[in-house]
């Protein structure tokens, strides 16, 4: 089990965007992404980051639950309660030599 999948049951309260990175507030952790993820909503259509649709979705999730978490060997998938997912690419190439950082109020922390 990773512990992206305590973030389950949590729900967002606020996205700082930075310029190349986002962070995510939840109710008792802070995830920050190394590089900017995919987002889609609703059928899978994937918002371009060129977008404000993009932000505003980001956005949107303020006050929304993580109703999942998805494992793959290539991405880390965060599924909310209004459809929204967020995707966090796990090949290297493409992002940081850390993927992204979380960390729990309990002081539980994971890099990936």
């Amino acid at each position: 089990m990773i512990l992206l999948s305590k973030l389950v049951g949590s729900y967002q309260e606020t996205v700082i965007f930075v310029a190349d990175y986002i962070q995510i507030q939840f109710d008792d952790a802070i995830l920050t992404i190394f590089g900017y993820p995919s987002v889609s909503k609703e059928l899978n259509k994937v918002i371009s980051q060129d977008s404000v649709d993009y932000y505003k979705t980001l956005i949107s999730n303020n006050g929304h639950y993580v109703i999942g978490i998805d494992q793959q060997k290539d991405s880390r998938k965060i599924l909310y309660d209004n459809k929204t997912v967020i995707t966090i690419s796990m090949i290297l190439e493409t992002v940081h030599p850390e993927v992204y950082m979380l960390q729990f109020s309990n002081n539980e922390w994971d890099v990936e």
